[in-house]
């Protein structure tokens, strides 16, 4: 790279890591949630350390002072949060234009900003709306849907990060459900238990019905559906029907522990991820725009229950005669109504007798007559 190049570099750079201060000083003004780890890496990285004042030359270490004080106001009984110390953020913007205006080679500041700026690019989760939370599970279109995936390492904030999109979506577009295996303390009337193919089916159907969207999480996504296993009956299945959810106004949120295993048609499908490695912290890995969140609250209404495992029941599932019921075929039936009709001959099929060696369906027996 030419010296005239690294020129220009540099005072791109430095202009957005001091924009990056300016942000974060947006946020303490209006309250949102700031951490004294912060104020402690603005103080290192945007206010002045002396030795000595460069207007007057007296000793003068401006980041020392405010460290003091930061200290201070973490030790007050009860302890003060950044936003409740009076003043703290006109000083800070103060002491970061002045150390601008001190420093000659403004470029020479983009070492001890960037970190900076590279650390407060989160944004606290109160702070961006539901209709970017939400907006890879709508598709083009008034009733298409869309997918999302959310991975991360066991007991770092999957679900509850699912549970909250959940809530969003019922906000979002009241009147719909969700259709989830999340284990939950209690489930709210929009909240549907779906822990098999049987339970999406009828929430399918009566959304069709309703013309209204649906919205589906598969939790522990794994442990029903995994890229390894991508060959067996149920894998094809669901990829199949998987095909075919946004066509039907569905939407689709596939939770893995593993991005690996997520299988190759939801990495297709799914453009946008959200990936979790930490608690209270994710990265919403969209198209619309990636950014890393932080502040994670806790669901309102779709309490999760911690440590339990999300199950979720489709081995033997008659997918072939499900295809086979739903194109239209001349019977003038909605989409709807052939589910209902597929749902309830496979009831009675399952109430048909079996040969217990050979598992072949046996002609019913009459109802016993008492004598």
């Amino acid at each position: 790279m030419t010296e005239d190049k690294m020129d220009k570099y540099r005072i791109l750079a430095s202009e957005e890591n001091s924009t990056a201060g300016l942000d974060w000083l947006d946020m303490l003004h209006s309250g949102t949630s700031v951490t004294w780890r912060e104020v402690r890496r603005f103080i290192s990285c945007y206010v002045y350390s002396g030795p000595v004042c460069p207007t007057t030359g007296a000793p003068y270490n401006q980041a020392a002072v405010l460290l003091v004080k930061v200290k201070e106001a973490e030790k007050s009984n009860p302890p003060k949060q950044p936003w409740d110390v009076d003043d703290l953020e006109d000083t800070l913007r103060i002491c970061k234009m002045q150390k601008e205006d001190w420093t000659y080679d403004g470029l020479s500041r983009i070492g001890a900003t960037k970190a900076f700026g590279q650390a407060t690019s989160s944004k606290p989760w109160a702070m961006l709306s539901r209709q970017y939370f939400l907006s890879p599970l709508i598709g083009e279109g008034e009733m298409r849907g869309g997918y999302l995936t959310v991975c991360g390492i066991p007991g770092k904030g999957k679900s509850n990060v699912t549970s909250l999109i959940g809530e969003m979506w019922h906000e979002m577009f009241p009147g719909t459900e969700v259709l989830a295996n999340v284990p939950v303390t209690e489930r709210p009337p929009w909240l549907r238990s779906a822990e098999s193919m049987e339970e999406i089916l009828a929430g399918v159907a009566d959304a069709l019905e309703a013309e209204r969207r649906w919205l589906w999480i598969l939790d522990d996504a794994g442990l029903a559906w995994l890229r390894a296993r991508a060959t067996t009956s149920e894998a094809i299945g669901l990829e199949r029907f998987i095909r075919i959810v946004s066509k039907y106004a569905g939407s689709f949120i596939f939770v893995e522990q593993r991005s690996e295993g997520v299988p190759s048609v939801i990495q297709d499908f799914a453009q946008d991820h959200i990936l979790i490695d930490q608690v209270g912290f994710a990265l919403c890995d969209y198209r619309m725009a990636k950014q890393p969140v932080r502040n994670i609250p806790k669901p309102r209404v779709m309490r999760y229950i911690t440590g339990e495992t999300a199950y979720f029941r489709c081995k033997d599932f008659p997918f072939d005669r499900l295809f086979s019921a739903l194109p239209e075929q001349g019977q003038g039936k909605t989409i709807a109504a052939r589910i209902r009709i597929f749902l309830e001959k496979e009831r009675k099929r399952k109430e048909q007798p079996r040969d217990e060696r050979t598992g072949q369906m046996l002609p019913k027996l009459p109802f016993p007559v008492s004598p």
